[in-house]
């Protein structure tokens, strides 16, 4: 029997280990297959309702209340979530499940009122897993040990980064966790933060991938690299984009991001903002450059008076077999324009899609030392300035989570209203979990 084990929406707590609502069985089981390829887990438990006449009805509407208001919040997205949660004896820890929906019935439950006790089955549909108690992860980053309380990432794609050890996500038998990030805004000064990006890489070598490729570091031959302070690393490369089709700039993938295995990434790039609309494509080559291996779909870029981080869609590293000795190969970017012109690009980046989270903002400022919140476990995603909570960040791709076990990076770049990713914008970067498992 559990030691504690109640229906909660936060407010309201009907305990089902109490008298008056007691258990008559153990509630947990692990689902089958099935259920989990459902998204939902369905139990019965058996609970015997006791008191008087009006306390019996009262513990059942409490009871069928938080039910009806767990399936209102799942097909209307609206009320408070609603919990079963649990402690068992000999463990000190309470774990919660998100209730879906449920019933109480029971076939003879007035012939028994004479009783003083009515015994009843609940029937409840749950998700498919337990949460634990949010926890703060510590987080390293560039020349910072790892700590809690915030580490500072730089939106110049080498420092935009902070990294999880794999003893920080509970291990054994645990499932990936949503995160809550919380991100301050430490550039000195108020921000309408337009785009963040936010990826996790746990699969793919995290501490040693090496995830930029700057513009000065391509293969020789392709542009003209040049200074620039407004540039990562204080240099670019200046490419010529045409009115054709055509291989304009390429890197060496490394033999580290080999190990990657037949994973996808993410591919931003920084660049001056297009003097005509120009169309641009990642295409992966052989080491040699003669032969194409796999090609992706020109992406847009619009003019606009700004050094942009574009979204070029996902790569994968290496373009082949999930094998970890794959040769290296050669990132090319296809480009062409209307009229031809010459473009510089500061670097491009491959961001784990691990799990990959796009965060929009809806026009909101967020002043110097206040913060945006995206909270994957609740499902809250706001911006709180000047004390004020709003509203207001669309969310794209797939809620970011941490692996159990698992040593993880995850990057973070951003964009602000006009277009501009500037290099010296910093953000402080907090992040707590609540570590997920199939069963207690």
């Amino acid at each position: 029997m559990a030691n504690t084990f109640s229906l909660t929406d936060g407010t309201t707590t009907v305990s089902l280990v109490a008298s008056g609502v007691l258990t008559t069985d153990y509630p947990f089981y692990g689902p089958n297959d099935q259920e989990m390829k459902e998204g939902e887990v369905n139990e019965t438990i058996s609970v015997l309702l006791s008191g008087t006449f009006s306390e019996i009805q009262s513990s059942a509407r409490n009871v069928e209340s938080l039910l009806r208001a767990a399936y209102r919040r799942k097909m209307l997205g609206v009320g408070p979530r609603v919990f079963l949660q649990t402690q068992v004896h000999g463990d000190g820890t309470t774990y919660r499940s998100e209730v879906l929906g449920g019933r109480l019935t029971g076939e003879h439950a007035a012939s028994q009122l004479w009783r003083g006790a009515v015994e009843e089955q609940l029937f409840i549909t749950r998700v498919p897993w337990m949460e634990g108690p949010e926890t703060e992860l510590q987080l390293s980053a560039n020349g910072q040990a790892a700590a809690t309380g915030g580490r500072t990432v730089t939106n110049d794609g080498i420092n935009n980064w902070v990294q999880v050890a794999a003893a920080q996500v509970s291990g054994t038998g645990m499932l990936p966790a949503p995160v809550r990030v919380r991100i301050t805004n430490t550039t000195g000064s108020a921000q309408q933060f337009e785009t963040i990006y936010a990826g996790n890489n746990a699969f793919a070598s995290p501490d040693t991938f090496g995830y930029t490729l700057q513009g000065e570091s391509r293969i020789a031959g392709f542009g003209t690299v040049n200074s620039g302070a407004a540039y990562s690393g204080g240099q670019y490369v200046s490419i010529t984009v045409g009115a054709a089709e055509q291989p304009s700039v390429a890197w060496n993938l490394t033999s580290a991001m080999m190990a990657a295995g037949g994973r996808w990434f993410r591919l931003l790039m920084r660049t001056d903002s297009p003097t005509y609309e120009t169309y641009i494509k990642p295409v992966i080559y052989n080491s040699t450059g003669s032969t194409i291996l796999w090609e992706g779909d020109f992406v847009t870029l619009r003019a606009a008076p700004a050094l942009q981080l574009h979204d070029l869609g996902s790569i994968p590293v290496p373009p082949g077999d999930h094998d970890e000795s794959y040769a290296p190969v050669r990132l090319y970017l296809h480009t062409m324009a209307a009229n031809t012109y010459t473009m510089n690009i500061d670097f491009v980046q491959l961001v784990g899609t691990d799990t990959f989270r796009e965060y929009r903002n809806a026009g909101i400022s967020v002043a110097n030392n206040d913060y945006m919140e995206f909270d994957e476990i609740e499902r809250k995603f706001l911006s709180v300035s000047g004390g004020l909570k709003t509203t207001g960040w669309p969310q794209f791709g797939q809620p970011l989570v941490v692996w159990p076990n698992k040593l993880q990076r995850i990057l973070f770049s951003q964009r602000v209203a006009t277009g501009d990713s500037f290099i010296t914008h910093t953000f402080s970067v907090r992040m707590w979990y609540r570590p997920r498992k199939l069963t207690l």
